[in-house]
């Protein structure tokens, strides 16, 4: 199953699928890592870290603003680890 819905190439492109996963994975509340992999995945695949960050902001009229702002800081994390270490010396 997995090969057949994920791995084999089909209709929609690597960027758009690793999109909708971290969207579903923030949605049904993933663990941080494996919305991470996916969020990286993305970017190697050819989205951008703003993209992923528009791609969480659909979440909040369809799963709400509590769970769209633990991807907010899984992006955070993921994107800008500087701002961790920074707002830590603070």
């Amino acid at each position: 199953m997995m090969n057949a819905l994920y791995l084999k190439k089909r209709r929609l492109d690597g960027r758009v699928k690793e999109l909708l996963y971290v969207a579903v994975l923030v949605a049904l509340g993933a663990p941080e890592m494996h919305v991470r992999a996916h969020m990286e995945r993305a970017q190697r695949e050819g989205a951008t870290p703003d993209e992923v960050l528009q791609t969480l902001e659909l979440l909040i009229p369809a799963a709400g603003v509590a769970r769209a702002s633990v991807g907010f800081e899984i992006w955070r994390r993921t994107f800008r680890p500087e701002d961790t270490a920074e707002s830590g010396n603070r």
